[in-house]
């Protein structure tokens, strides 16, 4: 008689009976088999002095019955049942709907007395019993439950090797959530029908707090007022030889003028190096222009300027590589750098993990293992170098208010063997899996990697410039007379004005080189800018520059932005609000 291993899904057992002989049978279940009826509340409330009974009432799903027939021949022909489905909440309620419907037993009286008769602890609102059903038939000598959160030979043979019982305290989690969700749902629906009129509406215990979140944001939006303001670009070069004619930039054609970084340098038409500085001070008091007037005010003066550079700081800084995925960062970064809605990260990402190529993907935990960390060392130090890596690993402290720390990170089961390294820095995993997969498998592939890599290293410039105006080096005196007689003028004999100039330069790539070639993303996943434009010129402290051009902008504040999948998942996780597992299916619900 051989071992039976029950899974939820056809891929995973594929992927399992790759590294078992043919001692075992894997079978899948095709996901859930037993849930609450479709169509009515399917609990029962019990009232017993002030305190509630919640008690479920399971049914299998009908497209499952015969596959639970099925299963229940394969058991009475095996000599053991192992459950091996997925290392959460919803994983080991699948295992204990196969262990009740089943009517397997451990072999071990108490425990099987204690899995089927469990009665959670007592408390002053809620209780949750589960159903006691009877063994008719001829049963497996052992039920065994293991876990694993990566298909691979390794972790199947060491789960194999150390099984355990159901836990029934991560079922009652479950159960509790389910017990909620239709509670929440089942009592509020009705009430947004006969309030709208729309019966395809829903309610959710968290669905409705995400509605509502987006609602929040809607009226901020709706409420907000722009106000204007200016800023003021100014081109400067060093003082050399052929000092340019001016330009006439003005507020009047501001429009024309292209929005400018206000830290880059560039080359002039006389192969100068120039570079843009922003203003930021009128006299002792920040640049706050509100209006044309104010801006172009500030603009004539600017003209006439003579510029000097009062103080110049060179300092180093480290730009230090995110930690690796959870489910709802990958969803963000998926989502932001691909467009992918929160469904298509997390189809793809389980036929990753089915596939046996990431581990498990709904965890909100950041840690690593031991081994995990071992091997990514051995191969940043094999491929980048000792300069790459650092002396220490890295750890990463987990920002979810609720995280299961037992559980790892997102990351690849292996690093060098599955992925051949190309010199444009992508990496080819087997077609068959397809060009989602290859996407978002680069995606974790690298934020694993560069999580354990050195910090960047940039040389950071920031150059004060102070520009002195003075009343005769205006154009017109009739000018300097209305602005001066103005009441929002700023005092203009001898104004000075303060601008500022940023700039860097790459030191050491770290573990930004991973993301430098090919893609060109940073460890937030966004477009890096790998010219050296950011690179200002030397200068030094007490050093003359020549005005090259102006270049006004004008602004208006804005609303914050409405929520994007990702910004909606992101205020989920930070308000605690929901798990890994239910933020897409959530948000699906929403759009729908």
């Amino acid at each position: 008689m051989s071992n039976l291993i029950i899974v939820e899904s056809p891929t995973k057992a594929k992927t399992l009976s790759k590294f078992l002989g043919s001692d075992y049978r894997i079978e899948a279940t095709m996901g859930h088999i037993r849930d609450l009826p479709e169509k009515k509340l399917g609990i029962e409330i019990r009232i017993k002095k002030e305190k509630y009974d919640f008690i479920p009432q399971y049914q299998i799903i009908p497209s499952r019955k015969q596959r639970v027939t099925e299963l229940k021949k394969l058991a009475e022909g095996s000599s053991s049942v192992i459950l091996a489905t997925d290392p959460d909440r919803e994983g080991e309620a699948i295992a204990w709907h196969i262990y009740e419907l089943l009517k397997l037993e451990n072999g071990n009286e108490k425990l099987d007395k204690e899995v089927r008769n469990k009665k959670l602890e007592k408390n002053p609102t809620s209780n949750i019993q589960h159903q006691n059903l009877t063994s008719n038939f001829h049963k497996p000598t052992s039920t065994q439950r293991i876990v694993f959160h990566e298909i691979t030979e390794s972790a199947i043979k060491h789960a194999l090797g150390n099984p355990r019982s159901i836990d029934i305290q991560l079922v009652d989690a479950q159960q509790a959530r389910r017990i909620l969700d239709r509670l929440v749902g089942y009592k509020l629906s009705p009430l947004l029908w006969n309030k709208i009129g729309l019966r395809f509406l829903s309610a959710g215990r968290v669905q409705s707090v995400a509605v509502r979140l987006i609602v929040e944001r809607e009226r901020e939006i709706e409420n907000f007022t722009p106000v204007e303001y200016w800023l003021i670009d100014v081109e400067l070069t060093r003082q050399l030889a052929g000092h340019p004619e001016r330009s006439e930039g003005s507020l009047a054609n501001a429009s024309s003028n292209k929005s400018r970084d206000s830290s880059p340098a560039k080359r002039d038409q006389n192969d100068k190096v120039s570079f843009l500085a922003r203003l930021e001070k009128i006299n002792d008091k920040k640049a706050d222009l509100g209006n044309k007037e104010q801006g172009d005010k500030a603009v004539e003066d600017l003209k006439v300027a003579k510029y000097k550079v009062s103080n110049v700081e060179i300092k180093d800084a480290r730009r230090y590589p995110s930690p690796p995925f959870t489910t709802s960062t990958l969803q963000q970064t998926a989502s932001n750098r691909f467009g992918w809605s929160a469904k298509r990260v997390m189809r793809t990402a389980q036929n990753l993990y089915e596939e046996g190529l990431i581990t498990y993907h709904r965890t909100d935990s950041t840690n690593l293992s031991a081994e995990a960390i071992n091997m990514v060392r051995d191969y940043i130090n094999n491929v980048y170098g000792k300069d790459y890596l650092p002396a220490t690993p890295k750890f990463y402290k987990t920002k979810s208010k609720v995280a299961q720390e037992a559980h790892e990170a997102i990351r690849p089961t292996a690093v060098g063997e599955i992925s051949n390294r190309e010199p444009s820095g992508r990496f080819q995993i087997s077609n068959k899996i397809g060009r989602d997969a290859s996407l978002l498998y680069e995606l974790i592939w690298k934020r694993f990697v560069a999580c354990q890599m050195n910090e960047a290293v940039f040389e950071q410039t920031t150059v004060e410039i102070e520009a002195s105006v003075q009343m005769s080096l205006r154009t017109s005196v009739k000018q300097s007379v209305e602005i001066a007689t103005s009441p929002s003028a700023p005092r203009n004999d001898n104004n000075k004005y303060f601008l500022k100039a940023s700039g860097e330069k790459m030191k050491f790539a770290g573990w930004l080189t991973l993301y430098l070639k090919g893609n060109g993303i940073n460890g937030n996943d966004e477009k890096v800018d790998n010219s050296a434009n950011k690179e200002l010129p030397k200068l030094a402290a007490g050093e003359d520059l020549n005005f090259l051009n102006i270049f006004p902008q004008q602004k208006f504040t804005e609303p914050p932005g409405r929520y994007t999948e990702a910004t909606l998942i992101k205020a989920l996780e930070e308000k605690g609000i929901g798990r890994p597992s239910t933020y897409a299916p959530i948000i699906s619900t929403i759009q729908d």
